[in-house]
């Protein structure tokens, strides 16, 4: 605050600094789990009254598939399990990471299964509980998956991991291309265009009108030329 006094964090949506180095934002997401961890332990500590909620908190982390190769993903998750960490990890796969494919750098070219060993030994028992893979261009799909893997690490306080089969429509950067993708990915991609896939979803739920969608495309075309 101006006057020098702590701001509340529970009046607050709080996330951390955005890291450059691919998986190197996964300690950060451990570290802010077990702080959530250190509060729970510590209800009453007077201290601890604007950072959290008794330690109700759990921590969210998305990372794409290629960077689940780096160590610091493997060394997280394995804490996660082993201390109990209320940590939600996203996973999104566009089955490659970069210009390499996702058999050349993931097990079983599936992370879901490539963590598998982490997951409980019997129901309801402390693991790593995996979700998906989940179509990332199904709306609800992706709704229902990850409010169960948040509702599951809330309540339970164990971690959780959403693995996503997602599409990069376009370059890497601005200075590549997808020369590096085959023919047959490159459909496989166009047929499972989200923004394709959420407007017919909203046109057969009811929830928009095919005029409402085109005056929304309209306006963010406009929007985006004006820019």
């Amino acid at each position: 605050n101006p006057d020098g006094s702590r701001r509340s964090a529970l009046d607050q949506f709080n996330r951390a600094a955005d890291v450059s180095s691919t998986g190197s934002q996964m300690p950060v997401a451990l570290g802010l789990a077990m702080a959530s961890r250190i509060f729970a332990a510590r209800p009453n500590e007077p201290s601890f009254a604007q950072l959290s909620a008794e330690g109700r908190e759990i921590a969210w982390v998305s990372i794409g598939d290629a960077s689940t190769a780096e160590g610091n993903f493997w060394s997280a998750q394995a804490q996660a399990v082993v201390q109990d960490a209320p940590l939600v990890t996203s996973v999104m796969d566009n089955r490659m990471g970069i210009s390499v494919p996702v058999d050349r750098q993931t097990p079983h070219a599936n992370i879901s299964c490539g963590v598998a060993g982490f997951a409980p030994l019997v129901e309801n028992a402390p693991g790593l509980k995996i979700i998906g893979p989940v179509k990332g261009w199904h709306w609800l799909d992706c709704y229902l998956a990850y409010q169960a893997a948040a509702r599951w690490t809330r309540e339970s306080r164990h971690p959780s991991l959403v693995h996503s089969y997602v599409t990069q429509p376009f370059n890497h950067s601005s200075s590549g291309d997808n020369r590096h993708k085959s023919p047959a990915h490159l459909q496989w991609e166009r047929e499972r265009d989200i923004l394709d896939h959420m407007e017919r979803w909203l046109l057969q739920h009811g929830i928009a009108s095919e005029s409402e969608l085109a005056a929304i495309k309209d306006e963010e075309t406009s929007y985006v030329d004006a820019e």
